[in-house]
């Protein structure tokens, strides 16, 4: 890709790993909430529900604990553990394979910023949780900016912020509307990472994180 001064990511799956970090969080539960009031055999479907219905992130926690609560009863109230994740969620930060190298390398050659929706207080959470945040010279939440992927507002308040014009930004996220389509509308170049096998047809698509150099 020709062009290019700076690029922007996409959080969660892209330079986090949700799932991973997804199901540490869950053996969290089970083992320190909810065991005291499960059988064993429960143990292990709890946790494909958990999975099943936290949907990569993109179900309302609100929605997914109250869903937990009335299939398993507990002491613990949907309140309660919503709570809970927003205070333990981090602490069990996955980052995606090479996640370091890949950005020693790129920090070197590009200004690179973040562009993630979410609440303020997660996402920053994470992405110290990460060590990363002295890569970046942009970060913008939809918490704290009002306006969310795949809204073009968000991607073009990024480039304002990294000081660079949209066509020589390059977006790379795992999410095809939000991190591919949006940036495009928006002006931007994008790279898709495709970890949940999605079928839309995008030149410009890889596996995972470190396979974008070869792209640059």
């Amino acid at each position: 890709m020709k062009g290019i001064e700076a690029i922007l990511f996409d959080l969660d799956d892209t330079l986090l790993d949700r799932s991973s970090t997804f199901s540490l969080y869950c053996d969290l539960v089970i083992e320190t909430l909810l065991m005291p009031y499960i059988s064993m055999p429960d143990r292990q479907l709890i946790k494909q529900f958990m999975v099943s219905h936290d949907k990569n992130g993109y179900e309302s926690r609100t929605d997914f604990y109250r869903k937990l609560t009335q299939q398993w009863q507990t002491p613990y109230s949907a309140e309660d553990l919503e709570r809970h994740w927003y205070d333990n969620f981090a602490k069990f930060a996955v980052p995606e394979s090479n996640l370091i190298e890949t950005l020693d390398y790129l920090s070197t050659k590009y200004k690179l910023g973040i562009v993630t929706n979410g609440g303020s207080s997660m996402q920053r959470s994470k992405i110290e949780a990460l060590g990363i945040e002295k890569y970046f010279q942009a970060i913008v939440i939809s918490g704290e900016v009002n306006m969310q992927k795949p809204d073009i507002a968000i991607y073009l308040l990024a480039c304002e912020k990294i000081g660079v014009e949209p066509p020589k930004v390059l977006f790379v996220g795992d999410h095809y509307q939000n991190d591919v389509a949006g940036a495009a509308r928006a002006g931007l170049k994008a790279i898709w990472i495709n970890k949940f096998a999605g079928s839309e047809a995008y030149r410009h698509t890889v596996g995972k994180l470190s396979e974008i150099r070869p792209l640059l």
